[in-house]
């Protein structure tokens, strides 16, 4: 797909944001920068994923961490207290899916690293 200014860019990013989060970026076309309300729907989505894997195993470290980070994103999302981008990485749940979830669940590895990036790349 053609954008205005002739970049190509991904369909899956230009259905999920709304025109004013599109920013323009040399080369690959589209940096899309998520919303806050973007942000929220996928820590909430994460952190309900989480709550039922913890339902199974409720001591798990690795899901109480997350659950720690969740519920900080969440917070400060729904604040507006958001830090600068260099205050927000503290937030490691990412990296961490990727590491412990990817093979086992993916689809929680999906759900955190999306609440990871939603979350470092809200304005």
């Amino acid at each position: 797909m053609i954008g205005i200014w002739g970049c190509r860019s991904r369909q899956m990013n230009m259905e999920r944001s709304p025109p004013a989060t599109r920013v323009k970026t040399c080369g690959d076309g589209w940096n899309i920068r998520p919303l806050v309300s973007d942000a929220i729907k996928s820590a909430a989505m994460a952190r309900s994923l989480l709550k039922l894997r913890m339902q199974q195993s409720p001591g798990h470290g690795i899901y109480l961490h997350a659950h720690d980070q969740l519920t900080k994103m969440l917070l400060q999302l729904h604040a507006n207290v958001l830090p600068h981008v260099h205050g927000r990485d503290w937030v490691d749940i990412g990296l961490m899916a990727v590491k412990e979830f990817e093979v086992t669940d993916p689809e929680l590895a999906n759900a955190l690293m999306d609440a990871d990036y939603d979350f470092n790349h809200a304005s």
